[in-house]
């Protein structure tokens, strides 16, 4: 048997699988895999006569579930850590040109940014994330830094385009709320499109209405994702009402009509049921925006207008890519914000970051539950590690309380990405 996978036919059989689009709780349960699909998924014991012609893998006291996906990243700025730890909020730290972490990361090589944003993708799949979507800094050039830390590791990276400067007009242009974009825009558009899976405008504030209806048009004729910030701080708002009479996430929802939206920090209800009746997915960053004192975002309140939600770990610098911190901190921080202990719904948070995340992304055709037809890309927890045994709740536990220490194992395709295989408990006859 090899070290790396169990060959292309296999049965995973555990205490507990999450199956379905439904994150449904099997207790016992198993999954067939062949050639890197689930073929099958049940409850109890798999049917020997129905497997005979494979090997068997026992994993008691374990739970299989599907792999993570982290539907917002900055990671290249992973290689100044804590840069902003403890700057004051009338500090510039993220904005270009001049922000704290442009400037570091610029004085840095490529080789040393390169260097650090695998690290932090080895580090994002070792604590379950198989897919991410990161917004690159630095254009067509950011891009390709991304695609070189990340060749020939089993995580799926969907990189985001941007510009490489902003604003995109001068002030008087952005007062106007005329002008569009120019031919070098619109070139530099197009050949970030050329190399990445989605295009990123910063915020709706950084060009005109018109500029965000050509980024749309630009984005959707090639086929390719569409997203950016939006309601993170009042700022945003009262800026663009300014300038054009609507506030941000107004504008993005009439003018950019996004794929997803990120943050939504500080939306009204207002604007809540505005993303959610457009159809427009809410990605929400909790242990970020609370570092930067912005605030815990409204989950709760947006699952109520009914968006699909997404959770992201943001910038690198702040957060780990590590959504099993994401999902324990989003947890805690929302029943304590609402003060309510039933206002979270344990299921509601892991679909956030598997089958909805999943549906953000457009990655719902492979990734994101444990179904038939789908890439058997999961994870395996030990539900009887030292942090874990005792759960009466497992999925109430995975959002609250799962570690990285207790997971044993990742598969991506069927085959292992992480962790350690175990011992067959019944091989097929020669």
């Amino acid at each position: 048997m090899s070290t790396t996978d169990y060959g292309a036919s296999f049965v995973l059989t555990a205490a507990y699988v999450i199956a379905g689009d439904e994150l449904r709780m099997l207790s016992p349960g198993y999954v067939r895999v062949d050639d890197g699909v689930i073929t099958d998924v049940g409850e109890g014991a798999p049917p020997l006569a129905d497997h005979a012609d494979c090997p068997i893998i026992d994993l008691p006291g374990q739970l299989i579930m599907p792999g993570l996906i982290n539907c917002h990243t900055h990671i290249g700025d992973t290689v100044v850590k804590e840069l902003g730890y403890g700057v004051p909020a009338d500090v510039n730290l993220l904005w270009q040109p001049d922000g704290l972490r442009h400037v570091r990361m610029g004085a840095l090589g490529r080789e040393t940014r390169v260097a650090g944003i695998r690290h932090a993708l080895q580090r994002a799949l070792a604590t379950g994330t198989v897919a991410l979507a990161d917004f690159r800094e630095g254009g067509v050039e950011g891009v390709l830094e991304l695609r070189e830390a990340a060749a020939g590791l089993p995580i799926r990276c969907l990189a985001f385009a941007r510009f490489t400067t902003f604003p995109l007009h001068d002030d008087a242009a952005l007062e106007g709320n005329s002008i569009g974009l120019s031919d070098a825009q619109l070139a530099e558009l197009d050949a970030g499109l050329d190399v990445a899976e989605g295009f990123s405008p910063l915020w709706a504030n950084d060009t005109t209405d018109l500029g965000l209806t050509q980024i749309a048009q630009r984005v959707r004729s090639r086929g390719k994702l569409l997203a950016t910030h939006a309601g993170e701080t009042a700022q945003y708002r009262e800026l663009s009402k300014a300038r054009t009479g609507l506030g941000d996430v107004q504008r993005i929802a009439k003018f950019l009509a996004p794929d997803f939206v990120v943050h939504m920090t500080s939306a009204t209800d207002e604007e809540l049921e505005v993303a959610a009746t457009a159809g427009i997915p809410v990605v929400m960053c909790a242990r970020t925006q609370a570092a930067l004192g912005y605030g815990i975002p409204p989950f709760v309140r947006a699952a109520r207008c009914g968006a699909t939600l997404g959770l992201g770990t943001d910038n690198a610098m702040i957060s780990s890519p590590d959504l099993l911190a994401e999902l324990e901190f989003m947890s805690r921080s929302l029943r304590s914000k609402t003060g309510d202990p039933a206002a979270v719904d344990a299921t509601a948070l892991l679909a956030s970051v598997t089958v909805d995340a999943a549906r953000i992304l457009k990655l719902d055709h492979e990734l994101g539950s444990l179904s038939v037809g789908k890439s058997a890309t999961l994870l395996v927890i030990d539900m009887e590690s030292d942090n874990l045994v005792g759960s009466v709740n497992p999925i109430a536990s995975i959002v609250d309380r799962a570690s990285p220490t207790d997971l044993t194992m990742v598969l991506v395709d069927g085959k292992l990405a992480h962790g350690a295989l175990p011992e067959l408990l019944h091989s097929p006859p020669n």
